[in-house]
Order: structure tokens, then sequence, then C-alpha cells
């Protein structure tokens, strides 16, 4: 299973990649699990998850050829 995950903003300078190639994820809560793991520092960020361009904010699976997006927080006016 492939997942593409695309990374935002502040979390895209904090990991060092705009986009990562993913196999063996089959949630949004283990790739956040993953990534917490991985990048410690996003633990102190704010941000939103999204699937196929679709926010969500419950654990949801992931299938083969899913688009993940990190979008981190912002502020408009």
């Amino acid at each position: 299973m492939a997942i593409k995950l695309l990374i935002f903003g502040q979390l895209n300078e904090l990991i060092s990649v705009n986009e990562l190639d993913l196999s063996s994820i089959r949630t949004t809560d283990e790739l956040t699990t993953m990534l917490k793991k991985k990048y410690p520092s996003i633990s102190q960020m704010n941000y939103a998850v999204a699937v196929n361009k679709l926010a969500v904010t419950e654990n949801t699976t992931l299938k083969d050829q899913d688009t993940v997006a990190l979008l981190p927080a912002f502020s408009g006016g």
C-alpha cells in the first residue's frame, strides 16, 4: 500500500521535506505516531490532517494511493 504525504508550512521546515512516500501506514493515528517518533519536535506543533483534500478530525483508515496532507495552523484577517 502506497500513501503520499504532503507537508506544508512550518511542518515542512521541521521535517526538511515537502513530500514523503510511505508504504506501511494504515491509519492517520499510525501516521501521526510515526511522525512524532521520527520528528519529536512535531509534537509541539498544531496542525490539521487532510485525506484526499478532506480534513479529518478522528482516526481515518487509509487506502492505497491516498494523499495525506499535514496543514499547519494558520490565521487570517
